[in-house]
Parts: structure tokens; sequence; C-alpha cells
């Protein structure tokens, strides 16, 4: 059977705005090109009118683009939207949008949709118009920390059950979606990361601190506070400990002002947002990663540090205590400083029992690009020889 056509439908993607932002879409359509499938990607970016400005409005009025972006053709929508009306104004844009890649590089033969709302509400609409098999991949926090209205409930629930399959990025989400959604038949296929571009790092010459890295998104989620507080709890005992932050996101005032306040303003430094160059940069100059977030349905940034060989240390948030064990790291409960900086402190004194090489072994064998894309071809070639013998 010939590979596949594939066209990802994504609630979010890297933009000019955001380049981090559904980063692991677009390294999943690299990965299953490089496996063989064909692969195209449409894009419907809504801007929340919450965040209007003139100067955003010039950029964004609407306008279609139509480009290669890493070497995948990209049909994407620049608009802005509102909450209320998402699922209509994504699943209209998504249609007009269809038709214009449809005449540019084919018809696929089967369409992804990454995150139920509202990519999965228009990808379905795509696919009962157009006769196409739907599959989704479901990422959201937003079910593990009760933020989906009884009608978003519905919604998912309804637009599950049309999809062929439905993928969860870990075990813990999928079983959220049981509990939450009334949804029991998702499967389990984890994010990628690209091992050969997160490559093994050289290990540092003892600099009589340890560097610990955190990269995110400086929202409430997140839970940074309670990371900073445990840089301030290690120099309050005389531990040597610094941090280098990485991201932005509206809690950065906020986090500023707590540094000075907790006196680490000269063991803390923000790095701002990174490209993918400068996230590896810092995860090869650093000596642990660190993740305190509340809720984390997987945790990308965590495999990509494993990937560069860092141990790391994470909340017991989600999907992080599906691959960070005792031999690459630690798990600490979500919300205590004291137990972060304690753990921080034991890796940091210990650097010597994680061997880099083993950390990214893990990596490879479960994460690798070829290896999580073989798996997505083989379950879509499965659903369309399906459809074949029942036509």
């Amino acid at each position: 059977m010939r590979p596949p056509h594939v066209l990802l439908l994504p609630a979010w993607y890297p933009s000019v705005t955001s380049p981090r932002n559904g980063a692991f879409v677009q390294e999943q359509a690299v990965a299953l090109r490089q496996a063989g499938a064909t692969v195209g990607v449409l894009y419907p970016h809504l801007r929340s009118l919450r965040t209007f400005s003139l100067a955003g409005f010039r950029d964004n009025h609407f306008q279609t683009i139509i480009r290669e972006e890493s070497g995948i053709p990209t049909v994407r929508n620049e608009g802005w939207g509102t909450p209320r009306l998402y699922a209509w104004q994504m699943t209209t844009t998504a249609l007009r949008l269809f038709k214009q890649y449809c005449q540019r590089f084919g018809r696929p033969d089967i369409i992804h949709a990454h995150t139920t709302l509202y990519a999965g509400v228009a990808a379905q609409a795509l696919c009962e118009r157009h006769g196409l098999p739907l599959v989704i991949t479901e990422h959201w926090t937003g079910y593990e920390e009760g933020l989906a209205s009884p009608r978003e409930l519905e919604l998912t629930t309804s637009t599950l059950r049309h999809a062929k399959a439905v993928f969860s990025v870990s075990e813990r989400l999928r079983q959220t979606l049981a509990a939450r959604v009334g949804f029991a038949d998702a499967e389990v296929v984890p994010n990628l990361v690209d091992t050969q571009f997160f490559s093994l790092g050289k290990r540092q010459a003892p600099r009589g601190r340890v560097r610990v890295l955190c990269i995110a998104l400086l929202a409430p989620f997140k839970r940074l506070e309670v990371l900073l507080a445990a840089v301030a709890e290690l120099a309050r005992q005389g531990f040597e400990v610094e941090l280098e932050l990485g991201g932005d996101g509206p809690e950065r005032p906020r986090l500023e002002k707590l540094v000075d306040s907790l006196g680490i303003r000269t063991r803390v430094r923000f790095l701002g947002l990174l490209s993918q160059s400068q996230v590896r940069e810092a995860m090869h100059r650093a000596d642990v990663f660190v993740l305190s977030s509340e809720v984390e349905t997987f945790g990308v940034v965590l495999i990509e540090a494993m990937s560069t060989g860092l141990p790391v240390i994470s909340t017991r948030s989600g999907g992080p205590e599906e691959f960070v064990t005792p031999e690459v790291g630690r798990l600490v409960p979500a919300g205590d400083s004291q137990t972060l900086a304690s753990a921080i402190e034991e890796v940091g004194t210990h650097l010597e029992q994680f061997d880099p090489e083993e950390i990214r072994r893990r990596v490879v064998e479960r994460f690798s690009a070829p290896v999580v894309a073989l798996k997505l071809i083989n379950r879509y070639q499965q659903i369309l020889q399906r459809l074949e013998g029942a036509a």
C-alpha cells in the first residue's frame, strides 16, 4: 500500500508571534514526511480579540498564506477570533482553506486533527463534507484542570466518536478522557522529539554552582513561583545554584518582582523567548532541567532535555510520570517547593550518577521521530485499508 497523504489540522502551530506554540505538531509533520508520507498542514490561526491591537491588525487581517514551512506545504489563515465563536470560525475558515489546499497540493487521504477543541470540530466538518476519515490527537490539559464547559465536554465527546482513531499523548490524559469526557477508546501515542537535533551535549566542567534550566510558558499553571521558592530555599541553605528561565508569558512581570522579593536576582536569569537552536544551547550548558507544572499532559520539553543527556526533575503532573524514572531524574509533588529544593540539591550534588548516554537512549527508543512516525503511518494505513475493504 502506498504511503498515505495526510493533512494535519492543529489547534496550535508555530507563528511569527509564537514560534514555539505547537512546535510538536510541526515536528510530527516533518517526521511523517521523512518516513515516506505525503504531508500538508491546514492552520486557521485565530488570535484572540483580547490581544487585539492596531499593530497586530496590520499583520493579521484575515489573509491566507500558502507556502512551505520546514519543507511542509502549509495553508494558514492569519486572523482574529472570539471564544464564543471559535467552533464556527475554525470550521468556516478550515473549509475555505481546504479547497485552496486541494487545488495546490491534491486531495488528502486522511485528516489528522491535533486537539479536539476546536481543530477536531473543524476537521470533523471537513471529513463529513468530503468523505474523508478523521484521526484526532488530544493534547489539552484543560480537561484535567476542569476548564471545559458542559457544552464543550458534550462537543468533545461527539467529535471523538466520529473519529476513526483517537490518540492521547499520555496514559494520564487517556484516563482523563474516559473519566471526564466519557470516551474510553483512545490509544496512547506520545509526542516525539527530534533526537538528531537535540543531540548529546558535552559535560560542563565544575563551575561552583549547579545550573538549573527551565523552559516554559510563563503562565499560572506552570507554577514557576514554586521553582523560584525552591531556588531561594537552596540559596538560604548555602547551596550554590543558579536558574536560567526560558520563555515568556503573562506571568513574567509578577515573577520578576518575586525574584527581587526573594532576594535571588543574582541567581536567576530570564532568557525570554528562545529559538529551537537557543533552547538546545541552553540545555547544553545546563546541569539539570526542572519543570514545576501543576498539570502536564505530556511534557515535550522534558524529553528534549533528556535527548541532550540532561537529568530532569519534574512534578507529578500527569504525563511526566510515564518516563521520568530514578535512572533519569526525580519526580516530586506539585506545589511543594521544599521537596523540589531537596531534589535539585540531590541531583545537582550527584550528577555523576546520571549517565547522559543512558538518559538519551531511553528517549531515542521511545520518542524519536522514526519510532513515532512509523506507528502513526501504520495506523493510518490500517484505517484506510479497513475503509477500502468496507467499500
